[in-house]
């Protein structure tokens, strides 16, 4: 069942593979129900690093993304779940 389905991508964004291809999987999911979310990779200092354009269109796609330390990860997610838009 779709609307009881969550996908959690890690990523820094720059997959190396056809980016209207995963822009329209992603769409297909969200528009399905699926709860998609991004978390975008941080370095060893916690600085985001990942490719702010597709992380972008993936947001437009239905996917939200965020660069969280480890210490707020758990409530951004508990907000995306809830419907909140922190």
């Amino acid at each position: 069942m779709p609307a009881r389905t969550i996908v959690v991508i890690v990523s820094d964004f720059e997959e190396g593979v056809s980016v209207p291809e995963m822009l329209a999987e992603a769409k297909m999911l969200a528009d399905s129900g699926v709860k998609l979310l991004g978390l975008a990779a941080l370095d060893d200092a916690a600085t985001p690093r990942y490719h702010t354009g597709i992380a972008q269109m993936l947001v437009q796609a239905g996917m939200p993304v965020a660069a969280v330390s480890p210490e707020r990860l758990a409530q951004w997610v508990g907000d995306q779940i809830r419907g909140s838009s922190k």
